[in-house]
């Protein structure tokens, strides 16, 4: 279904007309927002004319197949029933091997070589961004491939809340639906930076990404009120005390950039004057165009926090690896992995 969806998307995408889709804006908005912005901004700014759809809203539709094949994904890497399991280690690796063939076509069909104008310094770094990102994501691929492949445990018993070494189900699909999403966003916006301005495809990608942000917002919001009522276990006692220093911190650097991460792409789209999506409905306009906001957020939205969550995640996975398979701990590799 995901696939069918997806093929659905593209064509409809393809075919569309586009120039009286591209020509549409929101004309009382246009005109409140634009008779305030000075003549040396940026063209386009303070304009909310992005309010178009693709057509039988198939942008919105694919947003929520996305999120639905995360969800089942995050299910199916935690399911009691082995085989159920594997099916889930399965699915996440199609997705990963996808997402890193994707872009590296993508990279080799000279995509990259066709990013809008320079922005922020870090942004001509985007093409080997956008590769690394493919490469690590054909790697992963290929070792939950493995997973799936060699794993043979069987049923297992979970309980729906934390435990005193484990944490429970909910916990664990909250967990990688967020992880899953966030995997699809990260690629997919650096990515909408090689499209044209004016390519209809641009503005089905934003209600996408728009619309998923806000649903990782969401989880974040549903992650924490759950922890509040089952708490999370504690941290393994074979960590060393720097170890263990490491892991909080890390662990809030992440819930910080979750949130920091849709909020300033909200007040950054806001800023410039342009509408927020939320699937089927777009996000009301809480305050005037700025530059004095847009500028910095943007830099947040697009710079520092990519980075430095690359940064992290990277830190994160390498703990997790060295925890598995050099210290030999699998029962922290369990916490949070079936």
């Amino acid at each position: 279904m995901r696939w069918l969806i997806f093929s659905v998307f593209v064509c409809g995408t393809l075919f569309a007309p586009t120039d009286g889709l591209l020509a549409e804006t929101a004309p009382a908005a246009t005109e409140t927002l634009s008779s305030s912005v000075p003549e040396d901004l940026p063209q386009g700014f303070g304009i909310a004319d992005n309010d178009h759809r693709a057509p039988y809203h198939l942008d919105s539709l694919f947003a929520l197949a996305m999120l639905f094949s995360a969800f089942a994904i995050a299910i199916g890497l935690n399911h009691p029933i082995g085989l159920v399991r594997r099916g889930g280690y399965l699915a996440c690796a199609v997705v990963l091997l996808g997402i890193g063939g994707l872009l590296l076509w993508l990279r080799f069909d000279g995509v990259f070589e066709h990013f809008k104008a320079i922005v922020y310094p870090p942004d001509g770094a985007k093409p080997f961004v956008l590769t690394l990102q493919a490469v690590l994501a054909l790697l992963g691929g290929l070792y939950l491939l493995w997973l799936a492949l060699c794993n043979k445990e069987e049923t297992k018993a979970f309980r729906n809340a934390n435990e005193a070494a484990r944490y429970g189900l909910i916990s664990r699909y909250l967990h990688w639906s967020m992880a899953i999403t966030f995997l699809l966003l990260i690629p997919m916006g650096v990515l909408m930076s090689a499209l044209p301005q004016d390519a209809a495809l641009l503005q089905y990608l934003y209600v996408v990404h728009k619309a998923l942000g806000f649903t990782l917002l969401l989880l974040v919001f549903a992650r924490l009120a759950w922890h509040r009522a089952s708490p999370r276990p504690a941290l393994s006692v074979s960590l060393k005390p720097w170890e263990s220093k490491l892991a909080h911190g890390a662990h809030i650097s992440l819930y910080v950039m979750l949130f920091a991460f849709p909020i300033s792409g909200y007040v950054m789209s806001t800023a410039a004057g342009k509408w927020s999506h939320f699937f089927f409905f777009d996000v009301p306009l809480l305050f005037e165009p700025s530059m004095a906001i847009a500028r910095p957020s943007g830099l947040l939205h697009k710079v520092l926090l990519p980075y430095l969550f690359y940064l992290i995640l990277f830190g994160h996975i390498v703990g997790a690896l060295k925890h598995r398979y050099i210290d030999g701990d699998t029962a922290s590799a369990r916490r949070m992995v079936s």
